[in-house]
């Protein structure tokens, strides 16, 4: 397996695993980071919403993604979603 690297806003770069689902991810990055609310806040990925079924590695999880707690004024794909609840 592996890894890509992406942005945790702000300013926190992980290599995370290929394939890997994204809410197998959320409570070690909050445990590594610091950051108790990446553990339940609605979540970003070049202005995208992250659902829990996200993979690393397809659209919108690929290398480089800025990952946000609120969403950017702007989407590489063009559009902005809010996450799935």
């Amino acid at each position: 397996m592996t890894g890509l690297q992406v942005t945790i806003h702000p300013g926190s770069d992980v290599l995370i695993p290929c394939g890997a689902r994204w809410d197998s991810l959320r409570a070690p990055l909050a445990h590594l980071l610091q950051r108790p609310e990446l553990l339940t806040a609605p979540l970003w990925a070049d202005g995208v919403g992250l659902d829990t079924s996200a993979i690393v590695g397809e659209r919108p999880l690929l290398a480089g993604a800025l990952i946000t707690t609120t969403p950017l004024p702007y989407s590489r794909w063009g559009r902005r979603e809010r996450p799935a609840q």
